[in-house]
């Protein structure tokens, strides 16, 4: 069963199962954020002067009839979905709607009892008389009592007659009466061997031994009145049997490692035993999405705040994902800036088999096929990716694997309260584009904040690791050990909030996605238009997530610095994913800028040489762009001297030109005192001290070598 908000109210109010109680029990206990969810509902139903939704006008959504329709499983799931939004981002609708499944719950299962005198003295008062139209000369007719127009009670609300109350009562005692007629004239009992008993079997059965009774399944509960009543039945997104009923097959006995050795002549590795209810196959197939494999694990969406994208398999179109949704083998999600999304990553057979992976700002997955050895399989394609492994009392590793750029590695936490982090970063362009053969890859770093992990590599041997702070480059495969961490990155320490200003522009930015509109749509004109700078900085870089390139080359005309800044890290990273983004690079840039300054633009996104620097003419050709008409030349030009100088001399490309001039003036001073942007290395002279002559004495110490020849 699955924990929905609409279960969490059920199990509140005490109307599931016993074994269903015990179940959802147990897995609150072991989850951290229901277990919050849960204490929230009942400290609202409990609060004073908390409010209630308007009955019209701003403030009255969602509509009353929505909810009834939640309350009574009719809602169609992208309602249900909006309206559990709603209730966990405000406590106040949070509250009615579980004050009204409590007042459901209570008037379902114990009706209330009206007396007879009562319900005669309604009958009495009579109907209301329709009120007359506009212009009509009909008078409304007074309802008298005892009149021949008297309502005729339902038949659902007149008392039964006896003779229905005391039916089944004749019928039971009928029923005993036979069953002790039977006994005392020995129908059941009796010593004939010609009689034969109702149940029992056929003559020839009695040559064979008989088999063991099993016993008795116990009577079951009896369910109460709000169980019956289908409407209150609480949500299943996806119905689950309580047992499970997977075919057990033997498993082949482990095989020691050194025989594995030896058969194979490749490194042992740690062997992790598969997860319960899973059959590893005698073959397994590669897990690729087109090859039928192993059942998908559960990916649930549980962040109560902040944003999730999501783009489904096969889909182009990114959107925002809904709280509580489960996630495929194949969609891909990615958590923008300054949210962090988490996901919880359970066992299809077993929940107590979980991970909680926590997408920090700026990280990108993609679901891939299980396999029989990992809980879940990821590929990674930039960001920072944080696994926590919680107090679960399994003794074995939970195994991850995660690919990148098509190298797939083995994460294994091999210990309760293992937490620790994955960082793929993109590489960016260079000034010389490298060739086919020798494109660069993303690299990979493991950071192992508490707890053990164990990793496995292809051809590698396996690393084990120890219960301390450390980290490994696992993309290098050079690297053949841990190194040693003497801090815990921020993004893996729990105890580090952000700030409150922070968690003000967080908010702010979340109210620009909407549920029913696209992410390019809705995110890309604020990019592009939004006035304040840290709302279209965090807009450019969700562009730069989602690979939306139109509107990260409109944005390098922003006149937000910050801004301009997130979408030349974009641009330059997402060219360096593949060859074949450089002509659409060029395509991208020549729709938005001029033809004599589109080339200008795609050199500065590449970049400055290292001989274009140590060049006068060139660096001074890239100086003489800091003064160019448009603002995005001039960010990219003082990009380029800031990285290669590693100094700014006052110089900002959104001043206006009085003020810009004077520091380009530095610039060229500086370019003609050092031969270029970056000084040239005097040539090394060796000499032999004993062939050296002495030197002559000298009036005035001569200039050094660098020194610049003297201006008129």
């Amino acid at each position: 069963m699955r924990l929905t908000l609409r279960t969490l109210l059920a199990y509140l109010d005490d109307i599931l199962e016993p074994t269903q109680t015990r179940e959802i029990g147990a897995r609150i206990k072991e989850n951290e954020v229901v277990s919050a969810i849960v204490a929230r509902i009942r400290a609202v139903t409990r609060r004073r002067r908390i409010g209630s939704p308007e009955l019209s006008g701003p403030g009255s959504s969602p509509d009353p009839n929505v909810v009834a329709e939640y309350l009574d499983n009719t809602l169609d799931p992208a309602g249900v979905a909006d309206l559990e939004r709603v209730c966990l981002d405000s406590d106040m609708h949070l509250a009615e709607v579980a004050a009204c499944h409590q007042i459901l719950t209570i008037v379902l299962g114990e009706p209330v009892t009206i007396r007879p005198e009562l319900r005669e003295r309604m009958y009495a008062m009579g109907a209301v008389s329709p009120t007359p139209e506009v212009g009509s000369t009909t008078a409304p007719v007074p309802y008298a009592v005892g009149s021949a127009t008297r309502p005729v009670v339902p038949e659902y609300l007149k008392r039964p007659p006896l003779w229905k109350k005391l039916a089944p009562l004749s019928l039971a005692g009928l029923v005993a009466a036979g069953w002790l007629y039977l006994v005392a004239t020995g129908g059941f009992f009796g010593d004939d061997d010609q009689k034969v008993a109702v149940n029992e079997p056929a003559p020839k059965s009695r040559v064979e031994p008989a088999a063991p009774k099993a016993k008795p399944a116990a009577a079951p509960a009896v369910a109460p009145p709000m169980i019956a009543a289908a409407p209150m039945q609480p949500e299943l997104l996806e119905p689950e049997p309580l047992i499970d009923e997977t075919p057990i097959v033997p498993q082949p006995e482990p095989v020691a490692a050194d025989t594995a050795v030896a058969a194979t002549g490749a490194a042992a590795t740690i062997p992790t035993p598969p997860m319960p209810g899973i059959t590893a196959p005698a073959n397994p197939p590669a897990a690729t999405e087109e090859t039928p494999g192993l059942p998908e694990p559960t990916v649930m969406y549980t962040s109560t705040e902040g944003v999730l994208l999501h783009r489904p398999k096969g889909r182009p179109t990114w959107t925002v994902l809904p709280r509580r949704a489960i996630l495929h083998v194949g969609d891909e999600v990615a958590s923008p800036e300054p949210f962090i999304g988490d996901l919880q990553v359970s066992s299809p057979t077993d929940p107590a088999l979980s991970l909680r992976v926590s997408l920090q700002g700026g990280a990108r997955i993609r679901l891939l096929p299980a396999t029989e050895l990992m809980l879940a399989e990821i590929e990674i394609n930039r960001g920072r990716v944080a696994v926590f492994r919680g107090v679960d009392g399994i003794p074995h590793a939970l195994g991850l694997g995660v690919t990148v750029a098509g190298q797939r590695t083995e994460f294994d936490a091999a210990s309760p309260q293992t937490r620790y982090g994955l960082w793929v970063e993109l590489p960016r362009a260079t000034p010389t584009p490298p060739a086919v053969e020798q494109w660069p890859v993303p690299s990979g770093t493991l950071f192992v904040a508490t707890g053990t992990v164990n990793v496995r590599r292809n051809n590698l041997p396996p690393l084990s690791g120890e219960p301390t702070t450390q980290s490994l480059e696992w993309t290098d495969q050079s690297a053949d050990s841990f190194a040693a961490l003497t801090t815990v990155p921020t993004w893996l320490n729990p105890d580090i909030r952000p700030l409150t200003s922070q968690k003000n522009w967080a908010r702010m930015y979340e109210d620009e996605f909407k549920l029913d509109l696209p992410v390019d749509d809705g995110i890309g004109p604020v990019a592009e238009q939004q006035k304040l700078n840290t709302i279209a900085t965090f807009a450019t870089r969700t562009m730069a997530l989602i690979d939306n390139v139109p509107v990260l080359v409109r944005v390098l005309t922003s006149p937000h610095e910050d801004t301009r800044h997130a979408a030349i890290v974009g641009l330059r990273e997402w060219v360096m994913m593949s060859p074949d983004h450089i002509p659409r690079l060029e395509e991208e840039v020549n729709r938005v800028f001029r033809d004599q300054e589109a080339p200008i633009v795609v050199k500065l996104l590449w970049g400055v040489t290292d001989q274009e620097a140590r060049d006068e003419a060139a660096s001074l050709q890239v100086v003489e762009w800091l003064a160019n008409d448009d603002i995005a030349i001039r960010e990219l030009a003082f990009y380029e001297v800031l990285r290669l100088a590693n100094r700014d001399l006052s110089y900002r490309p959104q001043n206006a030109v009085g003020q810009r001039e004077p520091a380009i003036m530095r610039w060229r001073d500086l370019v003609r005192r050092n031969k270029g942007l970056v000084p040239s290395a005097p040539p090394a002279i060796l000499t032999d001290p004993a062939t050296e002559p002495a030197p002559e004495p000298a009036t005035e110490p001569a200039p050094p070598a660098s020194a610049p020849a003297p201006q008129p």
